[in-house]
């Protein structure tokens, strides 16, 4: 079995287009490589365990121009938003109602899975001493 760092180097060696972000995946129960479009327009390779490097490489080349139009596509039909930040007073959309955040020192006690919300509205990361206040 061949490791990734292998793989990504003879991928690197075809020179892709660095928009195309070629993810490189050994999956354990394919029989053949595939290539996978994702939205937004990243592209992973997935590769059986006795897949060759040079092999893999080839495969690429050979569907050059069919990724091409498929990264296209998707980054055309990619949703077009800002992503959100966490900055004080920022508001958002969570389960149907609008919430406003607000910056606090302290997370709440308890608070170990992502994301929680506590009783009195505050959104808490759980792995900082930041949290977030969700207000109205």
């Amino acid at each position: 079995m061949t490791g990734p760092d292998a793989f990504r180097a003879a991928l690197a060696a075809l020179d892709l287009p660095p928009e195309w972000q070629v993810e490189v995946a050994i999956r354990p129960r394919r029989r053949k490589t595939g290539i996978q479009v994702n939205p937004g327009g990243g592209v992973a390779v997935l590769i059986p365990p006795a897949a060759a490097p040079e092999q893999v490489a080839r495969f690429v080349a050979g569907h050059r121009r069919w990724i091409t139009e498929k990264v296209d596509t998707a980054a055309r039909l990619a949703p077009d938003y800002a992503v959100k930040e966490f900055v004080d007073g920022e508001e958002f959309d969570l389960r149907g109602r609008r919430y406003r955040l607000q910056l606090v020192d302290a997370s709440s006690a308890g608070a170990a899975q992502l994301p929680s919300i506590t009783s009195d509205g505050v959104l808490s990361r759980g792995d900082s001493s930041q949290s977030w206040s969700a207000g109205q």
